[in-house]
């Protein structure tokens, strides 16, 4: 699965075949020699007002909980930095807007009070289309990323799911089996690293070198780690064997100390090895072989498969379907009015003087092309002045269906928030049969 485009709208996909996730699981417990006890399907995101298409993961994964009886787990990226946004239409014109709510680290900013959260809420439905609203029940909570994720697990009626948390990610295990591995060898786990990007770069035709993660960096002896203190890049100081951001701050064998926060790639690989079967999206199915190819170059670990769920969800707005069709149309109209304006005047004794011209024109020689062609531009200035009338009707017909396109291309967005959707509609869309027991 390299990447993946908007497909029909409001239909569910899912790559793999959902029949086939108790056989991938299987093959991956094996490979990764976990535990016996149900199976574990996981996915993962930043706690923000993202679109549907990420909120039906969240939906599978409920069906599999409480339709297939396995554990699921949903862990939250807490710890990134971002603004968080809300997508929402407007009405008149119909048009995409992105409503602000805050910026910064998501565990360390606070919530919003009762009051800053109605007034956020009321911004949100200012000039939205009739017949949508906004989910905006406010519950207290001891940050901004705690708020968002229960605001869409009430607004969701979610059921039967495992929470996890980014900012909790050394509590498991796990998290020392991978970061030990990097200190012991920064080096080398760099290596990997950037060589992986490179080919990830190479294969999808990437040529900026911040896609799909920028490289790790060596700057005075420090070697940058995939590793994140209070948002700022950790490295590893060669010469000292101490551990740095802008300052120094323990030795390495001392990382416990710190507030640790795993980088994408990273992030990734640690939610994959906690699962029996990982659900990505359709960005990180697009450029997760560089995970791959770090699993397999350094961890010495076969990749475990993954799995797929990518929907297109619409907002039910009203638009002009035809839009697209009659602006093609218009400005094909225009165009022959600028370059063939005899067609519209056949009659014009200019009209048979031009195509005298354009036969000329066929056989002349090079040096007679010339003074052809500029008498042929004269006669289409002449007669393009009887048509002033046809060009501005046209002119405005164009402004019109160029604007009903604007309203065509915002009714068909689909990064519109959660906030504006209805959880059974991605439910009846999101719906999956129960697979044969492994």
């Amino acid at each position: 699965m390299r990447t993946l485009k908007p497909g029909e709208p409001d239909r569910l996909f899912l790559w793999p075949e959902p029949a086939v996730w108790p056989e991938l699981a299987a093959q991956n417990r094996m490979r990764l020699q976990r535990p016996e006890g149900p199976w574990r399907l996981a996915t993962s995101h930043q706690p923000v007002l993202f679109h549907a298409g990420i909120w039906v993961r969240e939906l599978v994964l409920e069906q599999v909980a409480t339709s297939w009886g396995w554990e699921t787990i949903y862990f939250e990226a807490d710890s990134d930095e971002c603004e968080v946004i809300a997508e929402v239409p407007r009405s008149n014109p119909l048009r995409v807007e992105q409503v602000s709510l805050a910026r910064g680290i998501l565990e360390h900013l606070p919530a919003p009070d009762r009051a800053a959260w109605t007034e956020f809420c009321q911004r949100l439905r200012a000039g939205l289309p009739a017949g949508l609203d906004v989910r905006c029940d406010w519950q207290e909570q001891p940050n901004l990323a705690r708020f968002l994720a229960c605001l869409r697990w009430r607004a969701g009626g979610l059921q039967g799911l495992g929470r996890g948390w980014q900012s909790s990610w050394l509590e498991s295990p796990l998290a020392a089996r991978l970061v030990e591995p990097i200190l012991a060898d920064p080096e080398g786990f760099r290596a990997c690293f950037n060589l992986a990007l490179a080919q990830e770069r190479a294969e999808l035709r990437l040529r900026s070198r911040a896609h799909p993660f920028p490289d790790l960096r060596i700057l005075e002896g420090r070697v940058e780690l995939p590793l994140w203190v209070e948002r700022r890049p950790l490295f590893y100081e060669l010469a000292t064997d101490r551990l740095w951001t802008d300052r120094p701050l323990v030795a390495a064998d001392q990382w416990r100390q710190l507030a640790l926060r795993p980088r994408a790639m990273l992030w990734t690989a640690f939610c994959r090895l906690s699962c029996d079967l990982y659900l990505h999206g359709a960005g990180g199915a697009a450029y997760d072989r560089a995970t791959d190819r770090v699993l397999e170059s350094f961890y010495r670990l076969e990749p475990p498969a993954y799995a797929v769920a990518w929907l297109n969800y619409r907002l039910a707005l009203p638009a002009d379907e035809d839009a697209p069709a009659r602006l093609a149309r218009v400005t094909q109209e225009l165009r022959s009015l600028g370059h063939n304006p005899q067609r519209s005047l056949p009659a014009h004794p200019l009209a048979a003087e031009k195509l005298h011209l354009v036969t000329a024109l066929q056989s002349a020689p090079r040096g007679k092309r010339a003074e052809l062609t500029r008498a042929i531009h004269q006669i289409n200035g002449q007669l393009g002045q009887q048509l002033s009338s046809a060009r501005s009707r046209l002119q405005a017909e164009q402004a019109a269906a160029r604007h009903a396109c604007d309203e065509l291309a915002a009714a068909r967005y689909r990064g519109y928030s959660w906030l504006l959707v209805d959880p059974e509609k991605l439910r009846s869309i999101s719906s999956l049969s129960r697979p044969g027991r492994s």
